[in-house]
């Protein structure tokens, strides 16, 4: 899951068990690399795991361009709103970190629940400054419910990929989301490290290493292509049998098409893409 909207990128926790402390990490990736490690234990989202030396969640490295909308976000949010509802669902006491995580559309605060579990509230930031005027409020809302839809599905049905659980989603309209101030969800939590704490230059892997996270990732792309549909669009819900309902494409305003979808066969995906390809050339010209 990226912090961008509209955008699903699976999640994959680390193995515990495996690299968890400081001295493992300081290592360099080519030495401490175990070939039997599989690439669908390791998360990409920094904001989903916590390290295990202690250090709590790592942060974005991100250049905020108006740090005041996290400013203004953190003065404004009631936090006690995201341990109360944790609680209620995890069944015990859960306490905030002091530690969270930032990115251009979220922060992420983490909470430890008595048996150690983690849950991730995950929080909206006020809209972003450089959101194209084609884009509306009503578009980023359904691109979230899209997202949190496809991880629901995704989870659901392709047990090979590992994805945090979504206990709970407050949206617009949630009475919850008013009490703490923005709209958030609450996700499963996972223990470990990520590829990059290990080495953040993947080109310094040796070629055998970087050739078996590329298969791996090729695997998950496998898993993934699994899920295939009639139509083109996003995933706008699931039904109560468990079925995905495909509705207009989540990304269609972000991409400058006019037909938002879904749409019967590629060629007219294509088509509508082609012409949002046009239109732009066009305005330059």
């Amino acid at each position: 899951m990226s912090n961008g909207p509209g955008f699903l990128s699976p999640s994959f926790p680390v193995d515990e068990t495996k690299r968890s402390d400081t001295s493992k990490l300081s290592r360099r990736a080519n030495d401490s690399w175990d070939e039997s490690q599989d690439l669908a234990r390791f998360d990409p989202e920094r904001w989903l795991v916590r390290k295990k030396d202690g250090t709590g969640v790592a942060a974005d490295d991100v250049d905020f361009d108006g740090a005041e909308r996290l400013q203004g976000l953190l003065k404004k949010i009631d936090k006690s709103v995201f341990t109360r509802h944790a609680q209620e669902i995890m069944g015990q006491k859960v306490t905030m970190s002091q530690p969270f995580s930032a990115g251009q559309y979220w922060i992420c605060f983490e909470m430890i629940a008595e048996d150690g579990s983690l849950v991730i509230a995950r929080v909206r930031l006020p809209r972003h400054p450089d959101t194209p005027p084609t884009i509306s409020e009503e578009d980023e809302q359904y691109s979230i419910a899209c997202e949190v839809a496809t991880m629901a599905f995704v989870r659901q049905n392709v047990p090979a990929i590992t994805l945090p659980q979504i206990y709970a989603y407050e949206g617009p309209g949630s009475q919850l989301a008013a009490d703490a101030g923005a709209i958030y969800m609450l996700l499963e939590g996972f223990y470990g490290n990520t590829l990059q704490d290990v080495e953040p230059d993947l080109c310094k892997l040796s070629v055998a290493i970087q050739e078996h996270i590329i298969t791996q990732w090729t695997r998950v792309q496998v898993e993934l292509a699994t899920l295939t549909y009639p139509r083109i669009g996003s995933i706008s819900s699931v039904s109560t049998t468990g079925e995905p309902v495909i509705g207009r494409l989540a990304s269609a305003s972000a991409e400058g098409l006019r037909c938002h979808g879904p749409f019967s066969c590629t060629v007219e995906y294509f088509t509508a893409v082609a012409d949002a390809a046009i239109s732009k050339l066009d305005v330059l010209e």
